[in-house]
């Protein structure tokens, strides 16, 4: 689908002919209510804020709606004296939107003086429940039996992930939500599109998750300039769930 398609299907879902009375929306205006509608489609899909009170990953369909947003990467990660006792940081990749898993590779030296390597899942706090959970002796993060899984805390652009100091974090593993590519990125400073309005943009959705977008934005819009069409459209939205 272009960027035309685009505009023109926004149009027919708002019914915009010349013998109505809305407002005529220049191209611009249209891009600001298309990338509004793709982040609320997204944000909605990924916290269950929806019709259907479904998260990403709970149902085929959540799935479906955001799989092509769906990434992974491998993060280096290094050693740090400035954020908390015996941590160690990664940054987060710049598309980075949302994390959907973390996992992280640790090594130690065990008892029979054997160093091991191996891949664990993390145990996600929150910045008010670190004292207490770094004091604790029966702590996940703590070594035991050569198990272990590190507490990870979000800081600024970072994952941080904290051990007991008997182990070190070698690597990390993230799936993520990346950010959609708007149609503003596309604009360039002069308000042109560099490559015409006929730019397809079918690489951050399907189709049927597009066609969902667009009736998102026309209701947004429909609601924008007070019409009275706004509640039967959003039925119709509730309706496509």
């Amino acid at each position: 689908m272009t960027i035309s398609d685009t505009h023109n299907y926004i149009k027919v879902e708002l019914d915009k002919t010349s013998s109505l009375s809305l407002p005529s929306f220049l191209p611009e205006e249209l891009d600001y209510w298309f990338d509004e509608g793709v982040r609320v489609f997204v944000e909605s899909r990924y916290g269950g804020n929806n019709p259907k009170k479904q998260a990403v990953e709970e149902t085929q369909k959540r799935l479906d709606d955001l799989r092509m947003l769906m990434k992974n990467s491998t993060l280096s990660v290094s050693a740090t004296s400035t954020t908390l006792s015996n941590s160690y940081d990664a940054s987060l990749p710049s598309d980075y939107l949302h994390s959907l898993n973390e996992e992280v590779t640790i090594s130690f030296t065990n008892l029979l003086n054997q160093v091991i390597t191996k891949r664990v899942d993390v145990s996600p706090i929150t910045q008010n429940t670190y004292s207490i959970r770094v004091r604790d002796p029966f702590s996940e993060h703590m070594l035991h039996l050569d198990e272990a899984k590190p507490l990870r805390l979000f800081y600024d652009d970072k994952l941080v992930f904290v051990t007991d100091g008997n182990y070190s974090v070698t690597s990390a593993y993230l799936w993520y939500l990346r950010k959609p590519i708007t149609f503003k990125e596309i604009v360039d400073d002069s308000g042109t599109y560099p490559l015409g309005r006929s730019t397809e943009y079918n690489t951050e959705f399907s189709d049927n998750v597009l066609h969902e977008i667009i009736k998102l934005t026309a209701n947004m819009m429909l609601e924008n300039i007070e019409s009275g069409r706004y509640k039967t459209h959003m039925q119709e939205v509730i309706n496509m769930e």
